[in-house]
């Protein structure tokens, strides 16, 4: 007798064998996912703790300021007569010429033309820090790696699928920063009538200032709760959850720069709500609309008219004195 041949695959045998490599590709696949989102929130902890190293030494070394723009009427001078004529204007047209000057002078943008009526501080603030430190104005440590558009900003300043913009306006984009200094940090509201203070416009991108505001650096000792204060913050919750979310959101996670330099991920729903600095007794928060730039992730809920959040870490309640997590609000009058 001559023995059986051996069994071959059946159809089923085959389809089982596809669906157990399917399945470990997949796995395999989200394993690389979870690995890059890992690598990519240590990097961004990495960059917010350079932050905070190089705002210790500023405020070391020049006499406990924050880091910030300083220019005014009678102070500062731009060797560019059109940035000079600007810096003479005073208030926000000093910061704005400041700022260009800077990128003209340390990066060689003579190409960028003077910037008016531009609030420079929300997403240029970096820029006297890294003036101060002597590093480069597109530092690598200024951008998160979850910041797509940032770093392709970066590449190519004229990628019109990041950003559909003016050339000047391209220019500028790519200095910007994927990390936040609240607004309390470079317009402080002591000694300033609460009618006249920064407040939120009706978006996340856009402010209110009387003209006659002077925005100057805050003095960092007058933080009371240093360890319960964000300093910074990454603007955007990349490397948790299905889908990327502008850290205002309760379930937003984003790493943060604690006053007393100490770098944490929190949930910024755990944090307090926040205070209208021009209404500081009402109990009630900021709020705003996160309506998305083109170059920014999508709201999470109402794409087409946008989605209202409270100024959580943005607008703590009295400012420098006050605590963000971990305790607490101090009784600005609402209580």
């Amino acid at each position: 007798m001559h023995p059986k041949a051996g069994r071959g695959f059946t159809i089923i045998d085959l389809v089982v064998a596809l669906a157990v490599a399917a399945m470990l590709g997949l796995g395999l696949v989200g394993l690389m996912a979870d690995a890059r989102r890992n690598a990519g929130l240590a990097q961004s902890i990495a960059n917010l703790k350079r932050f905070g190293d190089g705002i210790r030494a500023h405020v070391l070394e020049r006499d406990d300021a924050v880091p910030g723009y300083t220019w005014s009427a009678t102070h500062g001078h731009s060797e560019y007569a059109d940035l000079e004529a600007q810096r003479l204007r005073g208030g926000l047209s000093s910061h704005a010429a400041q700022a260009v000057d800077m990128l003209r002078r340390l990066d060689g943008r003579e190409d960028i033309l003077p910037i008016s009526s531009w609030l420079v501080q929300p997403e240029f603030v970096h820029l006297p820090l890294l003036e101060f430190l002597g590093e480069d104005m597109l530092a690598s440590w200024t951008a998160s790696p979850g910041d797509d558009a940032l770093q392709r900003w970066r590449e190519d300043p004229y990628d019109t699928s990041v950003l559909p913009c003016e050339e000047n306006d391209c220019l500028r984009w790519p200095y910007t920063s994927s990390y936040e200094m609240g607004p309390t940090w470079w317009a402080p509201e002591e000694g300033t009538d609460r009618m006249f203070r920064l407040t939120q416009a009706v978006d996340h991108r856009t402010y209110s200032i009387a003209s006659q505001t002077q925005i100057v650096p805050r003095r960092y000792s007058t933080c009371v709760f240093p360890s319960e204060k964000v300093l910074m913050h990454e603007r955007f919750s990349w490397y948790y959850g299905q889908r990327a979310a502008f850290f205002a959101y309760r379930e937003a996670r984003v790493p943060i720069l604690f006053a007393d330099g100490r770098v944490d991920v929190r949930a910024v729903g755990e944090s307090n709500r926040g205070w209208k600095p021009s209404l500081p007794q009402t109990p009630s928060p900021t709020t705003f609309y996160y309506r998305p730039a083109p170059w920014e992730p999508p709201a999470l809920e109402d794409q087409a008219v946008g989605d209202r959040v409270d100024g959580r870490i943005r607008w703590t309640r009295g400012g420098a004195l006050g605590r963000d997590f971990d305790g607490p609000e101090i009784d600005t009058g609402q209580l």
